[in-house]
């Protein structure tokens, strides 16, 4: 039998952004997906951390920027991960997935808060902007 190597899943990633909420969480699930991704074998399309504040999406100019590299390489990619890691900004998200023109499924994932560190420098409120970036993609 012929042996077919297996091909890396790809998937465009977003990290959401918003400037009232702590930057460092940002920089953690980068971290945090990077990792979970080299464990799966899966590619991610991504901004950079120099691409834009923290290579997330605060701004449309960085909605533009993704959506620019997510269609320049649509035919590789097989559905987009949204990462919620605090309450980013919602319609730069809807934006960058309209102006991608991608039609994969698209899976929104919402880090947890928690509960013992609700301070400033550690809430998340990453579901209430689940719930909201979602609404904005209906």
């Amino acid at each position: 039998m012929k042996h077919v190597p297996q091909l890396r899943p790809v998937l465009g990633v977003l990290y959401s952004n918003r400037d009232f909420f702590p930057d460092q969480l940002v920089t953690e699930a980068r971290r945090d997906m990077a990792e979970l991704f080299q464990k799966l074998g899966i590619t991610a399309i991504q901004l950079g951390e120099a691409d834009s504040k923290l290579g997330g999406g605060e701004t449309h100019a960085d909605a533009r920027k993704c959506a620019e590299l997510l269609r320049r390489l649509a035919g590789e990619i097989a559905g987009v991960l949204v990462c919620r890691s605090k309450f980013g900004d919602e319609k730069g998200v809807a934006d960058t997935l309209k102006m991608a023109g991608l039609n994969v499924p698209v899976l929104t994932q919402g880090y947890p808060d928690d509960l013992g560190r609700l301070f400033p420098a550690r809430r998340r409120d990453a579901f209430c902007g689940k719930i909201s970036v979602s609404s904005n993609l209906v």
